[in-house]
């Protein structure tokens, strides 16, 4: 039976700071991966993207509306062009845990097992 593996899109919920770091993962296991040949976003628009993001991430941080906007929006930006790369990457190797793993992308988890849950100690 072929497995069907799916990339987890769990990267949307990363922090801030956390998601910048997931981008230098995905062009660092996509950079040169002859299994993915022909990539929807190239690499080096997905770099400049999130250089733009940390930039406006830094402004923000000083606080103001407009910079949370825009930090805001190229955020929205990064994560689309890793919402399109996932999607290529699980086109590509849904059948081939291997070939998903080196792109720097986690499967969804198939666990469906049940566990317990801990009792309260109070």
């Amino acid at each position: 039976m072929k497995i069907n593996n799916r990339v987890s899109y769990s990267f949307t919920r990363l922090s801030d700071t956390a998601i910048a770091d997931f981008t230098d993962v995905i062009i660092n296991g996509l950079t040169g991966n002859a299994g993915f040949p022909t990539l929807p976003v190239p690499l080096a628009t997905l770099g400049t993207q999130k250089s733009d993001y940390l930039v406006k991430l830094a402004v923000a941080a000083d606080g103001g509306k407009l910079a949370t906007a825009e930090k805001n929006a190229a955020r929205a930006v990064l994560e689309e062009s890793l919402r399109q790369l996932a999607a290529y990457v699980q086109s590509l190797a849904g059948n081939d845990l291997t070939l998903l793993l080196s792109s720097g992308f986690q499967p969804v988890s198939t666990n469906r097992a049940q566990t317990p849950l801990e009792k309260p100690w109070c």
